[in-house]
């Protein structure tokens, strides 16, 4: 069902650039897109059929709190065991999350788990679904699917500013619904504070596509920070598709904040 969505997003991306930017730079694009697609799918399946890596507490990082609500936003890897496909014991994800703060993370909280997996990694979604089930005052699961996007917008640069700035019609990853509502979340007041959790599998790539979005966004940063920042937590560049995504979302803000800074890099690691 979420390929075909892709497949159906693809299929309304070159109708919409049809009518706005021309035949001739739309079916280039479209060209492109199509082959990216199918190297992004099989880049996706050989990924899922690789060695899953255990959860890693170093990669937890504290982003943000918001001091009203006392909600808390963490980017991480997957809670997960690479041989069990189990989430890890709760006391081990709660020690690296009050690592990642400086030991500020409240007694009692709300985790929301924000899962980038994809319907490929079927076990570890099914694992995170379980443990929410049967553990539902601890937090609750959401369910992000992220990609990355297969071109950048430098691929359009006549018409890059146009088609940014309506990033929220076409693009499959939805990074400017997904920022909204995360930062809608970051605002609303409970009865104890929630903490969210945005996780892939390593929390580098598509992880560092969303924190990095969130980043631009609410946090100040220009893109080169957010990238740098990225590449700081992975310890590399991240991929080309995560690449691509995030600095789409910083042209996307530029519609509305021309003062933001987007300057484009070059993808160092080819999908």
């Amino acid at each position: 069902e979420y390929f075909q969505k892709v497949v159906f997003v693809v299929a309304v991306f070159r109708a919409r650039n049809d009518q706005r930017f021309g035949d001739d730079q739309t079916q280039r694009a479209s060209a492109m897109v199509a082959t990216h697609l199918v190297v992004l799918v099989a880049t996706a399946v050989a990924a899922a059929s690789a060695g899953y890596p255990n959860f890693d507490p170093a990669m937890v990082h504290f982003m943000q709190q918001e001091q009203t609500s006392g909600n808390m936003l963490f980017r991480g890897a997957a809670p997960l065991n690479s041989t069990s496909y189990e989430v890890v014991d709760w006391a081990v994800w709660v020690k690296a999350l009050d690592a990642a703060c400086n030991g500020t993370l409240p007694e009692a909280f709300f985790l929301v788990d924000i899962c980038l997996l994809s319907p490929l990694n079927p076990r570890q979604v099914a694992a995170l679904i379980s443990f929410f089930r049967q553990n539902p005052s601890k937090g609750s699961y959401t369910n992000w699917v992220t990609l990355g996007d297969a071109v950048g917008p430098e691929l359009f640069p006549l018409r890059k500013h146009e088609m940014s700035c309506v990033l929220d019609e076409w693009q499959v990853d939805q990074l400017p619904q997904r920022v909204a509502a995360l930062y809608g979340w970051m605002q609303e007041k409970h009865d104890v504070p929630y903490v969210y959790y945005i996780h892939c599998e390593a929390g580098k790539d598509r992880t560092g596509e969303v924190a990095g979005a969130y980043a631009v966004a609410h946090m100040g940063y220009t893109y080169d920070e957010a990238l740098d920042w990225d590449e700081e937590v992975a310890g590399r560049a991240i991929e080309c598709p995560s690449m691509n995504a995030l600095q789409w979302y910083c042209d996307y803000q530029k519609c509305s904040d021309r003062s933001l800074e987007c300057t484009s890099r070059e993808c160092e690691r080819e999908i």
